[in-house]
């Protein structure tokens, strides 16, 4: 009789809070459906929270919807998050030859990063652009190094180069170069696979149509979609291999609205879009008038920020103001080119700043219940150095300001050095007359987003 009474209280019991639980369930979605526009964007879609918002009672018994739902609208959903942007990455001749060994046969690039990796492992996220392929030896079109090299301005690289990159801190390459293609459709799955062996996403390109060439990741509590392109390709591609990368097919009307829809979705789904964007003149460190539109587009079209790549020297930042349909006002920051962390040209040879390029740091933030934004913008000026048969690129403000360096800088480096530190911020700023202050070895340049 024991045992009956008690499985009579359990079952008793069960029923009822069973049926608390949905009641307290049915209130509960009726006040998040009348109260949606008044809880944090981290929780119900991307609308900002009011700070005068009304809550109204609803109780069942001892428990207070509305103590439950005015902590979720005063709960502070704050966020930031640092990306570091670095430029290209192209490895030509002369760095194959200084990161072999022969009598391992095997190559080493881990010393190119040696004064970045610490830049890099600072942020939370850092991303680059890989400007060759990883076809794996014999992929190439050059005999040198066993299939390794360049031709013709074709580039295939070592595979090794993809875990140097994960060893030094880069998390993220954008692919969509017009090197993508360098090694054929092989080449460029080949890529794709020893970056994910090493750790390394990826976007632009993809190994079948229906994979994504994009990246979304969460920063810092900050929703954030990566996504790239490239303006024009090496190799032609045919249309059964166009799916491998994507591109604008040198500013092509059709490919250009495509790809602003694109980030559309990306936009509706994501707090903030990063777009790594491979486009621009080469071999000008002036902004193109076509590279300057399409940036104006893809602003529009949702883009938070624009890095751009794909010329040989540093080109000046804009901040575009672009207005929504719904009225909301956003700063959008383009960096139409900056320049190559690594390759093979120096500046003795050609009189002509090709060995200056920049890290940029990117501070995303939310404050309380606002929208995600970027706040400002970080520029860490780059000198690649060439010591000791390797090229070591080291940051231009801490060399000037400091010794740090002065065991691998010679007395013409540190001219070089110091050339950098006096013109690199006013050529980054001066067109588009942006402020900002210097501090702990970088220029701090403020976005206004949002009225903040």
């Amino acid at each position: 009789m024991k045992e009956l009474k008690k499985l009579l209280f359990v079952f008793l019991a069960a029923v009822f809070f069973i049926g608390l639980f949905m009641i307290c369930d049915r209130y509960a979605e009726e006040v998040r459906d009348e109260f949606a526009g008044s809880i944090s964007p981290s929780l119900i879609g991307k609308s900002a929270a009011p700070q005068d918002a009304e809550i109204k009672s609803a109780s069942v018994g001892d428990l207070s919807v509305e103590s439950m739902v005015q902590s979720l609208v005063s709960e502070d959903y704050s966020a930031d998050a640092v990306i570091c942007a670095a430029g290209d990455i192209l490895i030509q001749s002369s760095q194959l030859d200084m990161a072999y060994d022969s009598e391992t046969g095997t190559f080493d690039f881990s010393d190119c990063f040696k004064y970045m990796a610490p830049i890099f492992n600072e942020s939370d996220y850092t991303a680059a652009t890989l400007k060759t392929t990883l076809a794996g030896s014999g992929g190439g079109y050059s005999s040198d190094f066993a299939g390794y090299g360049n031709a013709d301005g074709y580039s295939n690289s070592p595979e090794i180069l993809a875990d140097n990159m994960a060893q030094a801190g880069i998390d993220l390459v954008n692919c969509a170069t017009n090197h993508a293609m360098d090694s054929g459709a092989t080449g460029a799955a080949s890529t794709i696979d020893f970056l994910e062996s090493a750790g390394v996403r990826h976007v632009g390109t993809a190994k079948v149509s229906s994979d994504s060439k994009d990246y979304e990741t969460d920063l810092g509590g900050i929703r954030v979609a990566f996504t790239g392109c490239t303006n024009t390709s090496n190799a032609s591609i045919s249309e059964d291999e166009s799916y491998y990368v994507r591109t604008l097919e040198n500013y092509d009307r059709s490919k250009l609205l495509e790809f602003c829809d694109h980030i559309s979705q990306l936009k509706a789904s994501s707090e903030l879009v990063v777009v790594m964007l491979n486009f621009g003149n080469v071999d000008s460190a002036e902004i193109d008038v076509e590279q300057q539109a399409a940036a104006d587009q893809i602003a529009n079209a949702g883009a938070d920020i624009i890095i751009g790549t794909g010329s040989r020297y540093l080109k000046p930042i804009e901040i575009l103001t672009v207005t929504s349909d719904s009225g909301q006002i956003r700063n959008v920051p383009v960096l139409y080119g900056m320049g190559a962390l690594l390759s093979s040209e120096y500046y003795s040879a050609s009189e002509t700043d090709v060995d200056i390029s920049a890290l940029v740091k990117i501070h995303l933030s939310r404050n309380g219940g606002d929208e995600a934004h970027i706040k400002a913008l970080e520029v860490i000026p780059i000198y690649a150095n060439w010591y000791d048969y390797q090229v070591q690129p080291v940051p231009v403000c801490e060399a000037h300001d400091t010794d740090h360096f002065s065991e691998v800088l010679d007395e013409e480096d540190m001219s070089r050095v110091n050339s950098a530190f006096d013109t690199v911020i006013d050529h980054l700023t001066g067109d588009a007359e942006l402020t900002y202050t210097y501090e702990d070895f970088s220029y701090l340049i403020p976005v206004q987003t949002n009225g903040q």
